[in-house]
């Protein structure tokens, strides 16, 4: 996804390109852009796999930059931001959790896909989307797919946009609580809603 100050907004695009080496093939090339600031390039499976990475990740926020985070910020900054002021991501671990904080300014829009984009992240109990924007996600196929101890989704998801939610929380199989599942995609645009759960 490509990823660019406009306005209020961080705007998050996918864009295919074929020359990219086999194994990646069948994903989506994304770039987060920033004026000025150079490109950083990731897949969409190398998002996840950089998420699994993450030695016994518990807890993800996704959150608006403020004072209340400025001790977390001391931390280290893990997923390759450096030198970006406006999006940062920071590791907080102890013996039990760990968690992993994606902080900006402004709402980070997500891409059309986020096709497996949490699946298969065993240890995650909680996720938080407080400025992840989904309005325009139209696949949300498998995206927490296989999160057996995720508990609890919170922070507004809108699915307006909608079509394939097939097996979005299939295998989460201790989920409690979803916080705020908002404006579901209407029976016109949604397709798949096969084993969502």
């Amino acid at each position: 996804f490509k990823c660019g100050y406009s306005s209020s907004k961080y705007h998050i695009h996918s864009e295919s390109l074929n020359s990219i080496i086999s194994v990646m093939s069948k994903s989506n090339f994304i770039t987060i852009e920033f004026d000025g600031i150079p490109t950083i390039n990731y897949t969409t499976s190398a998002i996840n796999t950089k998420l699994k990475s993450v030695n016994n990740l518990t807890e993800i926020v996704f959150d608006y930059d403020d004072v209340d985070y400025n001790e977390i910020k001391l931390t280290e900054n893990v997923f390759g931001f450096e030198g970006q002021d406006d999006i940062s991501a920071y590791i907080v671990a102890t013996e039990s959790e760990t968690k992993l904080y994606i902080l900006s300014e402004n709402d980070i829009v997500a891409p059309a896909s986020c096709r497996a984009m949490f699946s298969n992240l065993t240890t995650l109990k909680s996720i938080t989307f407080n400025n992840f924007d989904t309005t325009n996600t139209t696949d949300m196929y498998q995206m927490f797919y296989y999160c057996s101890n995720l508990v609890e989704v919170k922070g507004n998801m809108n699915c307006q946009s909608a079509t394939d939610m097939g097996s979005m929380f299939a295998y989460c199989s201790n989920l409690t609580t979803i916080d705020k599942f908002v404006a579901i995609g209407s029976s016109d645009i949604l397709t798949n809603v096969n084993t969502m759960f």
